[in-house]
C-alpha cells in the first residue's frame, strides 16, 4: 500500500492532463462565431461581386445600343461630327465597349476617319480602306434614263455648269433620294464650291446608301483629313 500510492499520485495529473488543455466552452463558442461569421462574410462577398458584374454587363449591352443607335443615327442624318463625338465619349469612357463598338459600326468606318484613328490607338484594326484617288462624274461611265434630271446633271457637270447641275441633280433627288450616285454628285458640287461640310454630308449620303461607293467614302474621308491635318488658327 505505502509504494502504490506514490504512483498514483504520479499517475493522476498525466490522467487530468488532456481535459487540460481543451478550450474553455466560451471561448469555443467564440472562435466557431468567427468562423461562421466569415464563411458569412466570404459568401455575401462572393454574391456582390456576381450581383455587380451582372449589373455591369446589362448597364455595358444597354450603353452600347444606346451608343450604337444614336451614332448610327447622326451618321445617317449626314451629322458626322456629332456621330463621331458620340462613338468616342463612349469608347473612351467605357474602353471595355471599344472592340463591340468596332463591329456595331464597321460598316461606317470609311467615314468615321477620326473613331477609326481611335480604334487603331487602341490597337483595335477595323478592315482596311483602300480609298481611290477622287474622281469626277463622266457621262460615259453611267447609263441613266436619256430624258432623265441625273442624265441632264452629267452632261452639266461636264460641261461646267454648275447651277444647272445642282438643279437638275436636286430635282433627280427629289424623286429619288435613295440615289448613292446622286448625292455623291451634289457632293462634288458642294466641294467644287468651297463649302466642305455641305459636301461632306452628301458624300456620307451616299456611303450610307450604298456602302461599295468607294468614291464616295474617299472624297469624305479626303475633306475629313485635310481638315485634321490644317494648322490651328
Amino acid at each position: 500500500m505505502a509504494t502504490g500510492g506514490p504512483a498514483e499520485l504520479t499517475a493522476a495529473p498525466a490522467a487530468a492532463s488532456p481535459n487540460a488543455r481543451r478550450m474553455p466552452r466560451p471561448v469555443r463558442e467564440l472562435v466557431g462565431t468567427v468562423v461562421l461569421l466569415a464563411l458569412f462574410l466570404i459568401v455575401s462577398a462572393v454574391g456582390l461581386a456576381m450581383l455587380k458584374a451582372a449589373v455591369d454587363r446589362r448597364e455595358d449591352r444597354w450603353i452600347l445600343e444606346t451608343a450604337v443607335e444614336t451614332g448610327l443615327t447622326a451618321c445617317r442624318d449626314g451629322r458626322m461630327d456629332d456621330a463621331e463625338a458620340h462613338l468616342l465619349l463612349v469608347a473612351r469612357t467605357r474602353p471595355r465597349l471599344t472592340p463591340a463598338l468596332a463591329d456595331e459600326t464597321a460598316a461606317y468606318l470609311p467615314i468615321l476617319p477620326r473613331f477609326r484613328a481611335h480604334l487603331r490607338d487602341s490597337g483595335i484594326e477595323p478592315a482596311a480602306l483602300r480609298p481611290r484617288p477622287l474622281i469626277e462624274a463622266k457621262a460615259a461611265a453611267l447609263s441613266p434614263a436619256p430624258e432623265s434630271d441625273y442624265a441632264a446633271a452629267l452632261l452639266a457637270l461636264r460641261d461646267g455648269d454648275l447651277a444647272t447641275a445642282e438643279d437638275r441633280l436636286r430635282r433627280d433627288w427629289t424623286r429619288r433620294p435613295d440615289s448613292a450616285d446622286t448625292a455623291y454628285l451634289l457632293g462634288v458640287i458642294a466641294e467644287r464650291r468651297n463649302d466642305r461640310e455641305t459636301a461632306k454630308a452628301w458624300y456620307a449620303r451616299a456611303f450610307i446608301r450604298r456602302e461599295d461607293h468607294r468614291d464616295a467614302a474617299a472624297a469624305y474621308l479626303a475633306l475629313a483629313a485635310s481638315e485634321i491635318d490644317a494648322p490651328q488658327s
